[in-house]
């Protein structure tokens, strides 16, 4: 009983240790899946969008509500509706009528230049169109299309229409975060040269040791600005007292200072 005892805990004990190696190796791929390499775009050196980086927050648009009415000015286009008139001999109105040719071989027998068409013969003269004088009324139905008017309303405040804007993604590419910046030295001190213009301490008097320090060159090879910090004093004489808050220097012996 002792054995397959000890045999069950081997087991479990078998198991814990997978699982112990597996949930580290799960929270490390969580953690890789949840911070992306970085391919451009808002970061900790570029926190607000400008013009240059050519951002655009896209608009959802809303519908104008208003109703087109009479106050708007605007007019549908209507087709044409044909005339009803149906030509009759009141309207003057005769259609064109082809010549149809002689059949009899009729000749001009009194030489005056005409043909004389014998009796029988199915000749008749063309004859020319004659037009319709009817004039378009109420009765007739007639009404000629037209090309409407366009609605005046203007877009306002209070018709709530909103124009729908595309959205824009953000272009920049931070150089920093993403790895392109080259390589800048960092500045040693050997290349850097600073003056502190208040040398010695009189006393009860506060002098600020930074106020009139200059640093040559005034920025490093990033552009940024070369930041003073005075990380220690030595004072003549060294048992001397003073009170010191970093870069106010204020001496409080019965002696004048030099540092």
């Amino acid at each position: 009983m002792k054995h397959k005892t000890r045999t069950m805990a081997k087991r479990w004990l078998a198991v814990i240790l997978c699982l112990c190696m597996i949930f580290p190796s799960a929270v490390t791929l969580v953690s890789a899946a949840e911070e992306p390499a970085y391919t451009g775009g808002p970061c900790e050196h570029h926190t607000e969008h400008t013009a240059e980086c050519g951002y655009v927050e896209a608009v959802e648009g809303q519908l104008c509500p208003h109703v087109r009415d009479e106050n708007c000015g605007y007019q549908e286009p209507t087709e044409e509706i044909p005339c009803a008139h149906v030509h009759d001999d009141s309207c003057g109105y005769q259609a064109a009528v082809a010549e149809i040719p002689c059949d009899k071989e009729c000749i001009d027998e009194d030489g005056d230049g005409n043909i004389d068409h014998q009796e029988g013969c199915a000749y008749q003269p063309a004859m020319a169109e004659q037009p319709c004088t009817h004039t378009h009324d109420e009765n007739c139905g007639y009404q000629a299309a037209t090309d409407g008017s366009p609605c005046a309303h203007a877009h306002n405040e209070d018709c709530g229409y909103v124009e729908a804007v595309e959205g824009q993604p953000c272009t920049f590419v931070c150089e920093i975060c993403s790895g392109e910046q080259e390589a800048q030295t960092p500045l040693s001190e050997d290349d850097i040269e600073i003056t502190l213009n208040n040398p010695v301490g009189y006393v009860n008097q506060e002098y600020n040791l930074l106020e009139k320090a200059t640093v040559t060159p005034e920025e490093d090879k990033d552009g940024n600005p070369i930041q003073l910090r005075i990380t220690g004093l030595q004072a003549n004489p060294e048992n001397a007292a003073y009170e010191w808050s970093n870069p106010v220097l204020k001496v409080t012996s019965n002696e004048n200072v030099a540092f």
